[in-house]
């Protein structure tokens, strides 16, 4: 196979990160293979063909009918191994990050998790943007290894429509691997909320300002008027525990692409600012002018948000007749 005809990977458990990565595959100007693990439908195969992927690997085996960590990825890295593809893009979600690194190991190849950005440069090499530092800074790397394996944020890309006429080549595989060394007891799946932050298109968030969690009702009361959601930065969720993960936005939490957000008592890290990077109008509330979320912000109120927080409600139910 020749260097222009190598492969870019992508597989992922979700199939809404699925058709992300293969959009993003697709923007590297390379072939596309998607790879699909154990036994699937087969309409399941042509909607990948027709979001974007160029070849579909089906990879079949007796070790391969449910998610397990090692069988799973032994029969990625046989394959990969045989094919030397360019990059192997995973999700970066929980699966994924369990399967980078051992593929990665296995083929003694390159990991970069956590991508928040693919590109090629002028001389045609793959290009990687991530967070660095604990979120403090941005990191671009280049591949300079004949192959990598990466795991990409979710919404860093696009899907592309779904085109019903797209013709693409699908290559079954049967890959023996050795059994699990985990014995799976029982499955419970962690119930989710109803909250559905990327899809959200106003999203109303706090942060550190806030000195009890019953004061999360005022975030509450601008995203009832406004019919949006609420978010909040790290610390609510992962150190306070205030508000579900599902809430929680930023590099290790959700990215989010909403048409207003705003930002109460958030100082706003790189670690946020990355989460919201896509937005398309800011509004921050906070008593220093100079925090990162305002000089960020399209609009930014200096100010107590105990203040501020209900005379926006009232304005906001004034203008929407609420």
């Amino acid at each position: 196979m020749s260097k222009t005809e190598r492969e870019i990977w992508v597989f992922s458990e979700d199939q809404t990160t699925f058709n992300e990565l293969l959009a993003g595959g697709r923007s590297l100007g390379s072939k596309v293979c998607a790879v699909q693990i154990g036994d699937k439908p087969s309409e399941e195969t042509k909607d990948l063909i027709n979001m974007g992927a160029d070849k579909v690997y089906v990879i079949e085996g007796p070790q391969l009918s449910e998610f397990q960590p090692e069988p799973y990825s032994e029969a990625l890295f046989t394959l990969a191994r045989r094919e030397r593809p360019e990059a192997i893009l995973l999700g970066a979600t929980r699966r994924g990050r369990e399967l980078a690194p051992r593929v990665a190991a296995a083929m003694g190849i390159g990991c970069v998790a956590d991508c928040t950005g693919l590109l090629r440069d002028t001389e045609g090499a793959l290009v990687m943007e991530r967070v660095a530092y604990a979120g403090k800074g941005l990191a671009t790397l280049k591949s300079i290894s004949q192959s990598l394996v990466c795991t990409v944020k979710p919404r860093v890309f696009e899907p592309l429509s779904s085109d019903s006429t797209r013709v693409g080549e699908i290559q079954r595989e049967v890959v023996e691997v050795k059994p699990s060394r985990v014995t799976l007891v029982r499955r419970e799946h962690k119930p989710k909320g109803k909250v559905n932050l990327p899809e959200a298109k106003i999203v109303v968030s706090g942060g550190r300002g806030f000195k009890k969690k019953e004061d999360l009702i005022l975030l509450q009361e601008s995203a009832d008027i406004l019919g949006g959601e609420i978010g909040c930065s790290r610390p609510l969720s992962s150190d306070l525990g205030w508000l579900p993960e599902e809430h929680h936005i930023g590099i290790s939490g959700i990215s989010i692409k909403p048409q207003l957000y705003i930002a109460a008592g958030i100082s706003g890290q790189l670690h946020h600012l990355v989460g919201i990077r896509d937005s398309r109008i800011v509004a921050a509330i906070n008593t220093d002018k100079d925090a990162p979320i305002m000089v960020a912000s399209d609009y930014a109120l200096v100010g107590d948000l105990y203040t501020l927080m209900p005379e926006l409600a009232k304005a906001f139910r004034e203008l929407l007749k609420r």
